[in-house]
């Protein structure tokens, strides 16, 4: 075995302390090594942690995962079947703020930030674009989005998520339907239609801003 280093060894054994705080450090210090081949081997370590007790821990742990890009590529699988944890944690957000996070939404946005390389958990996605909670559902199409043309196979469910009851899942999907390069008729059609869905959403930004998302203006972009 490859000898490691001395921070390496401290922050993979702090993976195990008792305290939740102090595996999220250690989760977020193994990911800022500066020796990839050691931030490969916790990439490893990490995943283990999105089977935490702790919903905070498991947060952190998909965050982290989402932030590393292709480093964390052999992680994708397991980042898809957290979509399925349906439970929430108190966090710490930009800003200093504190708010309820949910870890499925947490791995949703890890896999948008992954891009083409979170393909590996695209029928994981395919399934959450059923979820009941709506944010969940639009987060997911948004991750299918940034795939661009490796997510194609999801056409049809992007196409069937341009009718969701939520204007924020129909958005989404609206966009990433425009990731995906060249598109077969029944979703062009399916575009065309919703250029006349006045559908919007608001969403509010850490900073206070609001976002103002048009499904219209989306299917025509």
């Amino acid at each position: 075995p490859q000898a490691r280093s001395a921070a390496f060894e401290a922050q993979a054994a702090n993976l195990s302390n008792p305290r939740g705080a102090t595996r999220i450090a250690a989760i977020q210090a193994l990911t800022q090594l500066e020796d990839d081949e050691e931030v490969l081997v916790a990439v490893k370590l990490i995943a283990e942690r999105l089977r935490d007790e702790d919903a905070a821990v498991r947060i952190a742990a998909v965050r982290e995962l989402g932030r590393l890009g292709e480093l964390a590529a052999s992680a994708v699988p397991e980042i898809g079947l957290v979509l399925a944890d349906g439970d929430f944690a108190l966090s710490e957000v930009e800003g200093g703020d504190m708010r309820f996070q949910g870890v499925a939404l947490s791995a949703a946005a890890a896999l948008a930030d992954l891009g083409p390389m979170a393909s590996a958990a695209l029928p994981n996605l395919l399934a959450t674009l059923k979820a009941k909670d709506r944010r969940l559902r639009a987060a997911a199409a948004k991750a299918i989005g940034y795939m661009g043309p490796d997510a194609l196979p999801a056409v049809p469910a992007l196409v069937s998520a341009l009718s969701d009851a939520s204007a924020e899942a129909r958005f989404e999907a609206a966009f990433a339907l425009g990731q995906m390069g060249s598109l077969p008729p029944v979703a062009v059609a399916a575009l065309r239609k919703a250029l006349a869905d006045a559908g919007r959403y608001v969403e509010a930004l850490p900073s206070g801003a609001e976002v103002i998302g048009s499904v219209r203006v989306a299917a025509g972009e």
